[in-house]
């Protein structure tokens, strides 16, 4: 986690050093070891240095060429640098023992042009500018890890680790994108590259940017190859592949620039104790055998959240040093109530919990956390491996899908419906054999939406993103759109870089890696799920390395029965008055009397499992009135 900004006015005016300066300014914590910033005519860029990497300590940036032609300005960690070590020798830049990661990309950028993103492997967000063509480069990692966002404003383009350092630019329009607003409440993905500010986008993953004085280009540079194929015939090569995967992974993201503790948020659950293991027996492997802190949850008056009968065991039979932080001692908010939301965009996370979790880390040394985000969307696989496997044939999946419906309790019919029939729809058609049997839509808008607003977005029939289209059957084309897309995961991997960057410390997250997403939609489908086992190669590649109680685990803990004890109580009366009279409803997307009856009578009668309707239009009404109040404009 460091930061970046960078302004060009390609009409040739002097960039103020002021605006770059303000820029920095309003991410300063993505700085604790510094802020540099060149700026010479119409170009400015500026770095906010962490140093989570041994080599970033003696790399400066913005970093020019030996011949002073480029200038780069990156939050970068590189994970091929042997690969690039080997391909750019003899580059100028490289004459070190270990260059810097922004070393390595710009002598990846003078090697290889426009295409040396698709040359790297690793977490990244850069700008480049080129002198000599006299443009702008900008490139993101494949799977958009690290954040970048741009605008264009007349001749000037800027560019940003955070929107909200983009805002902090005099001349830059606040103007709220009503499209990224239903986005937000519908929990949609279908757009990468909008924020909550019509003037700014993100640089969505795997794609890079050239913004010279023509204007401004933006293109992928990789995605899946839908023509990659890898075929066993012993079943169990296919967990040794994805063990020495997910090892590189993890074992990449142990680089610190000093020896101290590396922390692992860890739950009770497959995906972050495997990371855990997998980083414990890293370091125990390399003498550090204390190196690794396990941070864990604890919900003492919620038994239904709480997973440590299975963390637990992480300390108990890998020797794995396990702290916990109480939730109900901590505090969901913190004392002072709901927090106050990021300019950026409206969330609400475990913020007092995060706070204190890295708080924690940081006091016994560490600098970088790992994660568990990304697991759910790369190696859960889909329902849908029973239609791939009909169309191809295999008669016997229609049996399967049906013993696995009965395993689960599910209706017969509808799950049929969605495993068989659906998926072979048109959305129009699958919408008018709903409408024909009165059967509510699957995934049905929340009753609060104005019907009105629905109608004006075509919320009902919003297509998705196109990610994975280029396969052929259903399962791989969504195994593919998971892996590249991260729905349901890209604002929590979002919220929890602001954090992490607020306390000086680097975010890491050892499943959403480039070779790991090309693993999963190469593979064939049943080994991510089948018979209702998710997750399955990843069982056969961890299975002997965890707890035993942890890897024949099939349920998942969610958090839903501690955020309705938390709505409905300490915070019950701020939610009543957020949602008496709520600018949602004064913009015509909420109907307000409707929301506020459904929270009365969740309040007085609901199930636990309702509180997620609430979630997002109260993190959305917290931040329209925290930062626009009454004043508030949409596009």
């Amino acid at each position: 986690m460091s930061g970046i900004c960078a302004i060009v006015d390609f009409s040739g005016r002097p960039v103020d050093g002021g605006d770059l300066r303000s820029m920095s300014e309003a991410a300063a914590y993505r700085g604790p070891d510094g802020t540099q910033a060149w700026v010479a005519g119409n170009v400015g860029l500026a770095h906010l240095a962490l140093h989570a990497t041994p080599e970033a300590v003696s790399e400066q940036q913005p970093l020019a060429s030996p011949d002073g032609e480029l200038h780069i300005s990156a939050d970068a960690r590189i994970d091929n640098r042997d690969e690039l070590l080997r391909d750019l020798h003899g580059n100028p830049l490289l004459r070190g023992d270990s260059p810097g990661d922004a070393t390595l990309i710009l002598a990846a950028y003078e090697r290889w042009g426009e295409t040396c993103a698709s040359h790297l492997i690793g977490d990244f967000a850069f700008v480049i500018w080129d002198q000599r063509k006299q443009t702008l480069f900008a490139a993101r990692d494949a799977l958009g890890v690290k954040p970048l966002h741009y605008a264009l404003v007349g001749d000037t383009v800027c560019f940003a680790s955070e929107a909200q350092q983009i805002l902090a630019k005099p001349g830059i329009s606040h103007r709220l994108d009503e499209e990224a607003l239903v986005r937000y409440l519908v929990f949609s993905c279908s757009d990468l590259s909008a924020t909550m500010f019509k003037a700014i986008k993100w640089l969505p993953p795997a794609h890079r940017l050239v913004a010279g004085p023509a204007g401004v280009r933006v293109e992928r540079y990789w995605n899946i190859d839908t023509q990659d194929s890898i075929r066993y015939a012993d079943s169990r090569d296919y967990g040794a592949h994805f063990r020495e995967i997910l090892t590189r992974a993890v074992s990449d993201r142990l680089r610190v620039p000093v020896a101290g503790r590396i922390g692992a948020a860890m739950s009770g659950g497959l995906d972050s104790t495997s990371v855990a293991a997998l980083a414990h027996r890293e370091l125990t492997a390399g003498g550090n055998r204390d190196g690794l802190i396990a941070l864990s949850l604890a919900f003492s008056s919620v038994r239904e959240c709480d997973e440590r009968f299975y963390s637990q065991s992480m300390h108990d039979e890998l020797g794995i040093d396990v702290q916990y932080l109480d939730v109900n001692q901590s505090g969901y908010f913190g004392a002072g109530g709901f927090p106050v939301p990021d300019l950026e965009r409206p969330g609400m996370y475990l913020w007092r919990v995060s706070e204190q979790f890295l708080d924690r880390l940081r006091e016994q040394g560490g600098r970088v956390i790992l994660t568990g985000h990304g697991g759910d969307s790369m190696v859960s696989g889909t329902p849908l491996v029973y239609l791939e496997k009909l169309l191809q044939g295999h008669l016997s999946a229609l049996g399967a899908a049906l013993l696995d419906a009965r395993e689960e309790s599910q209706s017969m019919a509808r799950m049929l419906y969605r495993t068989f029939i659906q998926p072979m729809l048109p959305v129009g058609l699958d919408e008018g054999l709903r409408r024909l049997g009165r059967v509510k839509p699957l995934t049905a808008l929340p009753d609060w939406i104005r019907p009105e607003f629905a109608a004006r977005h075509n919320l009902e029939a919003r297509p998705g993103t196109t990610a994975g289209v280029g396969f052929r059957g259903p399962a791989r084309r969504t195994i593919a759109r998971r892996a590249t897309v991260l729905s349901g995961v890209r604002d929590a991997v979002y919220a929890f870089d602001r954090f992490s960057a607020k306390k000086g410390i680097d975010a890491r997250h050892p499943f959403l890696d480039r070779r790991i997403a090309e693993f999963v939609t190469s593979v064939p489908p049943e080994l991510l799920y089948w018979r209702g086992a998710r997750k399955r190669v990843l069982r056969q590649a961890l299975g002997a390395n965890l707890p035993a109680r942890i890897s024949a685990r099939r349920d998942k803990t969610l958090s839903a029965a501690y955020l309705a004890q938390v709505l409905r109580g300490v915070a019950a009366t701020r939610v009543s008055e957020l949602f008496r009279d709520p600018i949602l409803g004064k913009l015509g997307v909420v109907d307000a009397p409707r929301l506020r009856e459904l929270w009365t009578r969740f309040c007085a009668t609901g199930s636990d499992r309702d509180v997620l309707q609430f979630w997002f239009p109260l993190s959305a009404e917290l931040w329209l009135q925290e930062y626009f109040g009454t004043a508030v404009t949409v596009d």
